[in-house]
């Protein structure tokens, strides 16, 4: 897959962090995970969210 385009790279970044989030909110929403693995869950649905932010002024 060609990225050539930086609005397809964008959408890409985008689409993928969007991916991310879901995810950690899923695991985090079964409510039985130890609280190491919580923690860090915490740390990277954060950070992916804060990314997707950004990517998302960029996309404006």
């Amino acid at each position: 897959m060609s990225m050539g385009d930086p609005r397809r790279l964008t959408r890409f970044l985008i689409e993928s962090e969007q991916r991310v989030v879901a995810h950690c909110q899923a695991v985090l929403s079964r409510g039985d995970i130890d609280q190491r693995e919580r923690d860090r869950l915490v740390s990277v649905l954060r950070e992916a969210t804060m990314r997707l932010q950004r990517l998302s002024v960029v996309a404006a």
